[in-house]
Formats: structure tokens, sequence, C-alpha cells
């Protein structure tokens, strides 16, 4: 009790941006729901079955607020802003925001034969390399740090970042052979992430955010599809798996491994899954080593700076 009837609560837990899950109870025990900040214009949702996470209910309204400062679409200036809708549980108050849906009408496609088909996603997947290894080609151009992968498996940059006009951070993935598309769905067998960034990296915290990306890309060939449902039920369901994701991350077992860098044994903090999946993180120098791993032991790990990264990632050019 801070002053009165004035309550703070002190969680410890990891700090990520995430807002906590808090239901107020009364003396009784009974659930005591919170009030909305206005009269908001409200509907029932009826298609969903999702509890709430605050107090275990599977009833929920759907309001809009009507103000300005809320996020959601149209323009503040010429007052077309609409305020994107927020899903409250009629038990508790537990709210979830809803983000923005973006849609596209359908237009008929005219009917085309196999091979018509074929030759329009060829074309289309050769243009999509084409500007990929020109963009990729310009960060290694102006990249002033090494790059980690692991050897020998067949490695492909996948992603990278960028803070004020400068790259800090460049993902590779590795596959099982050589003639792996990444572009055409082929799941990798592991990622390494070389960071380098001014503030300071917590190798715990990378490791989590890298094992919650890795667990969702990993159940995602699944065909696990969102609820044919209204926009109020899919986010209840998005995030009810988002915190099942969360949860996986961290009742993970924490370890120290020894993985092999630059040919020296190195000590790795590593997150690590019943199910063959796990991450780990270490710094080395100014940079952070992230690497995310499937059916994999660490002991098999061997990662090493790139002498030439534009030889060994970038290929043939898709021009000559």
């Amino acid at each position: 009790m801070v002053a009165g009837e004035v309550y703070a609560a002190l969680l410890e837990q990891p700090h990520d941006g995430r807002a906590p899950v808090v239901c107020f109870r009364d003396a009784d025990g009974g659930f005591v729901r919170r009030p909305w900040a206005a009269e908001y214009p409200s509907e029932r949702v009826t298609d969903t079955a999702e509890p709430c996470p605050a107090c275990g209910h599977a009833d929920w309204d759907e309001y809009t607020p009507f103000e300005e400062w809320r996020g959601g679409s149209g323009s503040k200036v010429d007052g077309t802003h609409v305020a994107n809708p927020i899903v409250s549980c009629r038990v508790c108050g537990h709210e979830e925001p809803e983000p923005s849906f973006m849609t596209m009408p359908s237009e008929p496609i005219a009917a085309a034969d196999d091979a018509t088909r074929a030759a329009r996603i060829a074309r289309f997947r050769a243009e999509f390399r084409q500007r990929r290894w020109h963009a990729i080609a310009e960060v290694l151009r102006t990249l002033e740090f090494p790059i980690y992968v692991a050897d020998p498996w067949p490695a492909r940059i996948t992603g990278h970042g960028s803070q004020d006009g400068e790259t800090t951070n460049v993902t590779v993935h590795h596959y099982d052979t050589t003639d792996c598309d990444p572009w055409s769905g082929a799941r990798p067998r592991l990622a390494v992430t070389t960071k380098r960034v001014a503030y300071r990296l917590e190798p715990i915290a990378e490791a989590r955010r890298a094992l919650e990306h890795w667990i969702s890309n990993a159940s995602a060939p699944s065909g696990e599809r969102w609820p044919d449902a209204s926009r109020a039920a899919i986010t209840l369901w998005q995030r009810a798996r988002e915190r099942e994701r969360r949860a996986m991350v961290l009742d993970a077992v924490r370890a120290e491994q020894l993985i092999e860098i630059d040919g020296a044994p190195t000590s790795m903090l590593t997150l690590g899954l019943p199910a063959g999946l796990w991450t780990g993180a270490v710094r080395l120098g100014e940079l952070i080593i992230v690497v995310a791993v499937r059916d994999l032991k660490p002991t098999d790990l061997r990662l090493i700076a790139l002498d030439d990264p534009a030889t060994a990632l970038l290929g043939v050019d898709p021009d000559s």
C-alpha cells in the first residue's frame, strides 16, 4: 500500500514493453471490472471462445474510442481519423487493443493454363531475387563490421537492419543443401545474426527475442491459420498465441554452452526447448552474436567470421 487505499505492485519479470496482465478483486474475492474512460459505443463479441488472460472468462465487448490521440486510421488533420477498436473483458475489464487491419479488394484473375502460371511465378521470383541481390550487395559494400556464419553450412543473407543510415545487424540463414531457396519458403536449420549497435545489448534479452521469433517461424508450416471470425475475435486469438510463445520462452532451460567461435571454445548463454529448438547469444567485443538452431547440438556448431562476405553470401550476379 502506498497511501490510503492506493496500491503499487512490483513485478519481477523481464521488461520488454509488454503491459502485464492485471486483475482486480474486491475484499470478498470477486472480480472488479475496470471502468472505461468514457461512454464509448460498443458491441458484444459473440464469435470467440478465447478466455481472458486475467480472469479466465470468455465474455467480451468491443468498443471504439473517440479520442484523437488514439491510434487508428485516417487523418487527424482533415478529421477523418477513426480510432482502432478495443476488445474489453466484460468481467474484469482487461483490454486488448485491436491492430490496424489492411484489406485489399479481390479482383478477378484471368484464367491461365499451368505453363502460363508457372512462367509468371518464375518471372516474379527472378525479379525479386534480382532486387534482393542488389540490396544485399549494397549492404555488404558499406558494412563496417564482420559477419559471422556457421561453418560449413550453406548460407544466405535473409535480413539486415540499420540505424541512422548505418547497417547495425545482418542475419544469415543456413540450410541443409545449397539449392534451398529461402524466398520459396524453405525452412532454415539455423540462423546467425551479427549485431553492432551503440547501446548495450544483453545476451539474455537477445536470446529470448530470438527464441520467440524462432518458435513463431517453426510453427508457421503447420498450417495454423487465422480463425474465420470478426476482427475482435482475431485480435484475441493472436494475443493468446503470443502469450503462449512468450510462456514457452520464459520456461526455456537456461544454460552456458561452449561454442567454437573463430577456432576457440567460447561460453555462450543458451535457452533450450524440448522440441529441439534453442537460441544463444554471446558478446564479442563491440558485437553480439545471436544464434537460433533447430535439431542441432551446441557442440556441433562452429562459427567463423567471413573474410570475404560478398563471395560467400551473394552468389552469381543475376544481371550477368
